[in-house]
């Protein structure tokens, strides 16, 4: 039976690993074999011997195929540390991650100019929230941080997309020799990976062998000549623990890592006493299950296929209750001393990155409240980007804010739909500025908007957005004719010199695409933030048009006129639209009917105004989560 066809498989990968050569390529993935057949023996059996063999030969493929097989590394590096997360062999599965992860940063840096590195990142994404994991176990929880950002930061297309930033400003800075250096080193690497080496003989993969080391040589010693340069440090080197908090901690903020791994999950708090770390009794099923449930699940009502707002009121309460819940309590502690309220930088991991943590709602002694409500909440991709973006806002020059808002760009193409209430909100919003330029509905065309960008220091976006999953530099912000104006575009311009704040008052400008993507994009706004842009504020869902508009007048009356941070002022805007009456809204819409003399906004105005007066005018229409959670703010 299986004791019989497990006995065969064991056999047959020792006879075949004892028929290769140590020096063969093929070697690696032979002893990864060999370990697998072993390790499924030992899970059916108990035999004591298949243990340590299988962990013998999983630690012999890692340092084998470290220098020729980083493939197989990666391969063999997470099932030995799965593996050991199910035995709860905790300092074994970091050294099963670190090898995986070693391999996998070794093959982003040959492939960061390559197309083709987005296989990788969908082969290493779980793989540092598995180490941090593991490495809390044991309560190396600085080294836990230092494992996840790097990790976080590795697997960013946005980092990556910084390094080519900086790859460009290197030859700009009469540097071109070590730019060309760079490229060639890759791509003498890429051309040599791709030979097809099972078809010569021994002796030509040892050569081959040898000249992808002295190739990895040389990118290692050009990239080491780059981070000599001034200004240059950091270019693809790691951020050590002290980087990491100076990047979370530099204006009195918390940072919060938040993961779930298989055997459960883990918030690790950066703030400035160390790093504490919180138990999550929430593993990466249950978030599957919450996500995935056919009737009510998230991603299901993403696709509209189920109702948002069912599917928000039993996914969130449940988050709040096993996620946010305990890291608000600690969030409360350790708050407490601090001469001020400090805001909150989440930083959720994988699938954790779809719903709106700050709207989870949790019971607190008599209180039920939500982190938005308890704390000033701003999301980032990793610190590094947040450093990346603060740096970014201390270069911008001082100087009058000037308004470019893209109102309802028209035509569309088919699959979205005009924004009757854009109009209202761009109008409203323009009047808070002296300086401005609005580009409404045909007007709004790509090269418009990339003649009025060099001027900008805000950027409001009334229309729909795109993500481009598998490359994010092609997301963007659809104007008229369907055309993007995309992130690439914009750092191919390099002319946003000036611009503070984008706001992507559209669908789904934070989305990510759940099914294709690797799993560290969080969409428009990461896009932005790259971009160069310091500041975005993006949405999780097709959001509401009437809301919308209201929330986003709010927003800026708040940011503009009473001079608070932006995040703060998105915070306020939220409880304001949760809190307005029927009756306030009424008022409200009475008085845009009196300064718009738009006729065609008078219609829209004037629909809505009897819509307020005839419900109960102490009822809050906008309370429920779908109208406001959907908003979020990123950077600084």
């Amino acid at each position: 039976g299986e004791t019989s066809s497990s006995n065969e498989a064991v056999e047959a990968c020792e006879q075949a690993l004892a028929l290769t050569p140590t020096t063969s390529p093929k070697y690696a993935s032979r002893l990864n074999n060999l370990a697998r057949v072993l390790r499924d023996r030992y899970q059916r059996t108990g035999q004591g011997d298949d243990l340590s063999r299988g962990q013998s030969f999983y630690r012999q493929a890692c340092q084998s195929g470290f220098r020729t097989q980083s493939e197989v590394v990666v391969v063999a590096g997470y099932n030995w540390g799965m593996w050991a997360l199910q035995r709860s062999a905790w300092s074994e599965a970091v050294e099963a991650f670190e090898c995986a992860s070693q391999s996998a940063n070794d093959l982003f840096q040959r492939q960061a100019l390559r197309v083709d590195r987005a296989m990788w990142l969908q082969e290493a994404q779980k793989l540092p929230a598995l180490a941090a994991y593991a490495l809390a176990k044991i309560s190396e929880l600085t080294r836990a941080v230092v494992t996840l950002e790097n990790g976080r930061v590795r697997l960013l297309s946005a980092s990556l997309e910084i390094e080519r930033q900086e790859l460009e400003r290197l030859k700009e800075d009469a540097h071109p020799q070590l730019y060309e250096r760079f490229v060639s080193s890759v791509e003498q690497i890429g051309q040599l990976e791709r030979q097809e080496i099972q078809d010569v003989n021994f002796a030509d993969q040892e050569q081959l062998a040898a000249t992808v080391e002295r190739a990895r040589i040389e990118l290692a010693d050009v990239i080491n000549s780059i981070q000599q340069i001034p200004g240059y440090s950091d270019f693809f080197r790691s951020f050590n623990f002290d980087r990491i908090k100076d990047a979370l901690l530099a204006s009195g903020d918390i940072g919060v890592y938040v993961l779930v791994t298989p055997q459960g999950g883990l918030a690790l708090i950066v703030f400035e006493g160390g790093v504490r770390e919180i138990w999550l009794d929430f593993n990466e099923s249950d978030l599957e299950i919450l996500l995935g449930k056919p009737a009510s699940g998230y991603l299901w009502a993403q696709l509209g296929e189920v109702s948002l707002k069912h599917s928000l009121e039993e996914v969130l309460p449940l988050l709040g209750e096993r996620v946010l819940k305990p890291i608000a309590a600690a969030l409360f502690e350790i708050s407490s001393v601090m001469e001020r309220k400090p805001r909150i930088i989440l930083i959720p991991i994988g699938r954790l990155a779809l719903p709106p943590l700050h709207a989870a709602p949790y019971q607190i002694e008599e209180h039920s409240n939500n982190l938005q409500d308890d704390f000033c909440v701003t999301y980032t991709p990793a610190a590094r980007i947040l450093q990346h973006s603060r740096q970014r806002l201390g270069e911008l020059p001082e100087q009058e804010k000037i308004f470019l808002g893209i109102c309802n760009p028209l035509p569309l193409p088919p699959e979205f739909s005009p924004l009757k209430f854009a109009k209202l909100e761009i109008e409203n919003i323009s009047r808070l500025f002296s300086q401005k330029n609005i580009l409404r509905e045909t007007q709004a065309t790509l090269p418009a908007v990339e003649d009025h960008l060099p001027c900008a220091t805000h950027l409001h976006f009334a229309s729909h957005g795109s993500f481009n999953a598998l490359a994010p530099l092609e997301s963007g912000v659809v104007l008229g004719n369907g055309q993007l104006l995309t992130s690439r575009k914009l750092l191919a311009r390099r002319q946003l010199v000036s611009v503070r704040l984008a706001v992507l008052s559209a669908c789904q400008t934070a989305l990510i695409d759940f099914a294709k993507l690797p799993e560290e994009a969080i969409g428009l706004p990461s896009s932005f933030l790259q971009a160069g842009i310091p500041a975005v504020v993006g949405t999780f869902w097709a959001v509401d048009d009437v809301s919308t508009t209201l929330l986003m007048i709010k927003f800026y009356t708040y940011y503009i006129v009473q001079g608070l941070h932006p995040a703060e002022s998105l915070r306020q805007a939220q409880q304001w639209l949760r809190e307005v009456t029927n009756g306030n809204l009424a008022e409200l819409f009475a008085g845009y009917k009196l300064h718009n003399a738009d006729s065609d906004l008078k219609v829209i105005i004037d629909e809505s105004f009897r819509r307020y007066t005839l419900n109960d005018p102490n009822a809050c229409p906008f309370a429920h989560p779908y109208y406001w959670a959907a908003f979020a703010f990123y950077g600084v």
